[in-house]
């Protein structure tokens, strides 16, 4: 017997249903014990500031468990389920407990590498060089370059992408200057795979919003990651400030 093709997508919408019963069973039943935190959070923040910092969090709190889901800019703002979720600019929040993490600036990247080779004196240098942009942050380039007092100006080659995160590995791998968000990026910068010509002059960017729902279980495992979360972007922020 071979399941219909029908068959075959039921089974995997349900799939997920399941596994969410599942896990609040394991998370809520009698015999709960494990300290589980299910953190759900842009892309380019799991990955460039959340993840490089957790091995300080597990070093104190070695008995908690973080799980991380990631969201593109283009999914719907929430989606799954989570304990802790993190979001720059959230719409509705009146079902949330809604604490800032800190304000992004931005401003010209690019590798370490590149810039050796492309020496920068002046922003409107930068003319002589490729650009790197991406869809889901249009503006960017214009934002920096209003600030920069750089008119009339003309990229040698304009090379675009579709998320940030990929952006940002073509600045890394050496294709071009980007612009970058910190201290969303500090921790690239910190250990060389990207550096600031011009760190001076930058833009406002978004700011970053920690949101637990407002109905669910906060137990004590959860508001200490909570703080940590806090302390160490405040750290963060007045480092690259």
């Amino acid at each position: 017997m071979v399941a219909t093709t029908h068959a075959k997508a039921f089974a995997r919408e349900i799939s997920l249903a399941f596994d969410h019963i599942g896990d609040a069973a394991r998370r809520y039943g009698k015999t709960a014990h494990s300290k589980i935190i299910r953190v759900n959070a842009p892309a380019t923040f799991a990955m460039r500031w959340l993840i490089p910092r957790m091995t300080e969090f597990q070093e104190k709190h070695p008995s908690t468990e973080i799980r991380i889901s990631t969201a593109l800019s283009s999914d719907p703002i929430f989606k799954g389920s989570f304990d802790l979720a993190i979001r720059r600019s959230p719409g509705d929040q009146s079902q949330f407990e809604v604490t800032p993490l800190f304000a992004e600036k931005t401003t010209v990247i690019a590798s370490p590498t590149l810039l050796a080779k492309n020496r920068l004196h002046a922003p409107s240098d930068i003319a002589k060089a490729v650009l790197l942009s991406t869809e889901t942050r249009p503006g960017d380039w214009e934002a920096w370059l209003a600030v920069a007092g750089v008119k009339g100006f003309r990229p040698r080659q304009q090379l675009r992408f579709d998320h940030f995160f990929v952006t940002l590995q073509a600045v890394i791998d050496g294709m071009g200057f980007g612009i970058g968000t910190f201290p969303t990026l500090s921790a690239d910068e910190l250990s060389g795979r990207i550096a600031r010509p011009f760190p001076s002059i930058h833009t406002p960017g978004d700011t970053y919003f920690a949101l637990l729902p407002l109905d669910s279980d906060k137990p004590k495992h959860l508001r200490e990651f909570q703080e940590w979360m806090h302390a160490t972007a405040s750290a963060s922020a007045h480092d690259t400030s």
